[in-house]
């Protein structure tokens, strides 16, 4: 209840904007309409695919839904690979956190090409 609540206050708030007139309604027309379609994409989503996906990516190998333990399935080998060492290590998870701190500042020096 709290998502679609929260959707469809998103929504509500943004719909006056389509009525906004003069200078700022040119620049100011496509936010009352693309706000509302992602957010109700989003909520589809949210409500559809991602339990649909996590039906079918947590599946055992037999397609059973209780066919092995869940520390048996290959999502969870991969996520364990990948996450195990920076849940056991402190350094390990400076340094990661060090790399996505740099990646995002980098990224903050990347400029908007107008042509």
């Amino acid at each position: 209840m709290p998502t679609i609540l929260a959707t469809v206050t998103v929504v509500l708030a943004f719909m006056p904007m389509a009525f906004v007139t003069g200078m700022m309604g040119s620049y100011m027309k496509p936010i009352p309409f693309n706000v509302p379609v992602a957010m109700v994409t989003s909520l589809f989503v949210a409500f559809i695919v991602t339990p649909w996906a996590s039906y079918r990516l947590m599946k055992g190998e037999d397609h059973g839904w209780h066919s092995q333990p869940p520390e048996e399935t290959k999502i969870y080998k991969a996520y364990k690979k990948v996450l195990g060492p920076l849940l056991e290590s402190t350094g390990k998870r400076k340094v990661f956190m060090s790399i996505i701190i740099g990646v995002f500042l980098v990224t903050m020096t990347f400029r908007r090409c107008s042509g």
